[in-house]
């Protein structure tokens, strides 16, 4: 039997004091029909429990935007979109030297908010 992940979307829970925790919001399967814990973030200090509930939910339901069917395919595959997407670039700045082309513009906005530091 292949299991599949909990369906999305995924949301973070401040717990007071104690941190976060990630969960979403509806049953698990057919059999478990409440609310559903998916990680604990709270054994660490506050600041990172919250920016590591908010990297996982973020990634998370990023999956399921590019893949509802398949998100683990979407995670395996993002690292090669990446890099494909650089050499194409850099294919760009060689072969299109001088050259304004407006359709790839979204393209390109793109690839600098995945490398954007924070």
């Amino acid at each position: 039997m292949n299991a599949k992940p909990t369906p999305g979307p995924w949301k973070s829970e401040c717990m007071g004091s104690e941190g976060y925790v990630v969960w979403m919001d509806g049953p698990i399967s057919k059999e478990h029909h409440s609310l559903s814990r998916i990680a604990d973030c709270t054994k660490m200090p506050f600041y990172i429990s919250k920016a590591n509930a908010a990297l996982i939910v973020a990634a998370v339901n990023a999956c399921f935007a590019i893949n509802p069917e398949n998100p683990l395919a979407a995670v395996e595959g993002m690292a090669g979109l990446v890099e494909a997407c650089k050499n194409l670039t850099i294919q760009l700045d060689t072969s299109c030297v001088g050259y304004d082309i407006p359709a790839f513009q979204p393209f390109l906005n793109a690839l600098a908010k995945l490398e954007a530091k924070p």
